[in-house]
C-alpha cells in the first residue's frame, strides 16, 4: 500500500521540478526503493543541479514523499501498518492485532509489544533529530543564504542514514564529503 501510494504521489506534477511528475515506471521504482530502503535511484532525488540532466528531478514535494517512504520502511512496514491503520481509523487495536504485533516484535505479551513499538519510534526520532542537528550545522556553510535548506538537507540525510536507505539530496551523493569527519562520523553513527 505504501509503495502504491508513493507511486501515485511521485507521479503527480508537483513531485518533479519540471512539473510533469515522474513516469509511472520511475515513480514505482523510486517508491519501492525508498520503502524497501535499497537506495537505488532512477531519477535525481535532489535538485542541486549536479545530478544527471537527462533524468527527472524530484522537487521538494517529491523529496518529502521519498523521505516519508524511507521512514516507513525503516521503522518496519509490518510493525507499523496494523497499529497505524487502527489508530488512523480512530479504533482500538484488537487483541488479535496485539498478539500479531507481539509475535513480530518477539515480545511475550501484547501490551509489552505496544510499549516496545512506542519505544522504537521514540528512539528512532531521538537519533534522527540528533543527527539532523549535527548535519544541519555542517551544511549551513553550503547554504549561507538558505538555512532552511541546510536544515532540510540535515533532516533528509539523517533519516536516510538512520534507516540505511542510501538516498541523498546531493547529485553526487556524499562523494564530496568523503574526507569530512563530521559528515562521515554522523552518517556512520546513524
Amino acid at each position: 500500500a505504501a509503495i502504491v501510494l508513493g507511486t501515485v504521489l511521485l507521479s503527480l506534477p508537483r513531485a518533479t521540478t519540471d512539473l510533469r511528475g515522474a513516469s509511472i515506471e520511475d515513480a514505482l521504482f523510486t517508491a519501492a526503493s525508498a520503502t524497501c530502503v535499497t537506495g537505488l535511484v532512477v531519477a535525481n532525488t535532489g535538485d542541486d543541479g549536479l545530478g544527471d540532466p537527462a533524468l527527472p528531478t524530484f522537487a521538494l514535494f517529491g523529496q518529502i514523499v521519498i523521505l516519508l517512504l524511507i521512514q516507513a520502511g525503516g521503522l518496519g512496514i509490518m510493525t507499523v501498518s496494523a497499529t497505524g491503520a487502527a489508530m488512523l481509523a480512530g479504533g482500538k487495536i484488537s487483541l488479535r492485532e496485539r498478539s500479531v504485533l507481539a509475535n513480530v516484535l518477539g515480545e511475550g505479551s501484547p501490551m509489552s509489544a505496544m510499549s516496545m513499538l512506542r519505544r522504537i519510534i521514540a528512539m528512532s526520532l531521538v537519533f534522527e533529530i540528533a543527527g539532523a542537528a549535527v548535519l544541519t550545522l555542517r551544511f549551513l556553510p553550503l547554504f549561507p543564504d538558505a538555512p532552511g535548506r541546510a536544515a532540510w538537507y540535515g533532516v533528509f540525510h539523517a533519516v536516510s542514514a538512520f534507516c540505511n536507505a542510501g538516498f541523498s539530496l546531493f547529485g553526487r551523493n556524499l562523494v564530496d564529503f568523503r574526507t569530512d569527519p563530521i559528515v562521515n562520523l554522523t552518517i556512520g553513527s546513524l
